[in-house]
């Protein structure tokens, strides 16, 4: 049965749930030049060809322009985007990205972000990030903002 190993809190920027591995970039991302919203495909050197549909994305922060939020929506018409958005430091492009897509986005965590979410599942419920490396056999949303329970 798993059990979960951590959990980190931190700042609301777009409210949802969602669950799926990380994706870590080491580098600030962008929806511009760093990712193939055809394909899901990420272009970055570090993660060349690796894809991003029903990940969670762990980058530091965000760059590039205001052309992000579109390239964001035409990678989840298609069903390539990512499940959710979190980040050391939130960016105002990868922000409006997660908000016109509809996704969760966290920033701010009490703990350093890229070291403690690998490739490991994280759960989104609205203001916690749930890390374990398998999930419970039975898990319970308790409501909006409310942690994650599960039976033994």
């Amino acid at each position: 049965m798993g059990v979960f190993k951590m959990i980190l809190t931190g700042h609301i920027i777009n409210k949802g749930n969602a669950e799926g591995y990380a994706m870590v970039v080491n580098t600030p991302f962008s929806f511009i030049g760093d990712f193939d919203p055809t394909t899901g495909k990420l272009l970055i050197s570090e993660k060349m060809g690796e894809d991003m549909r029903g990940k969670v994305l762990v980058c530091p922060t965000g760059k590039g322009g205001t052309l992000g939020p579109y390239i964001a929506y035409h990678a989840m018409i298609r069903g390539t985007a990512p499940v959710a958005i979190v980040c050391d430091k939130a960016d105002p492009i990868l922000a409006l990205s997660a908000i016109t897509i509809d996704i969760p986005m966290i920033d701010n965590f009490d703990k350093n972000l890229l070291k403690e979410c690998r490739t490991l599942k994280v759960i989104i419920d609205c203001q916690n990030v749930y890390k374990h490396e398998e999930l419970p056999k039975k898990i319970y949303y308790l409501g909006v903002g409310r942690p994650l329970r599960y039976l033994k």
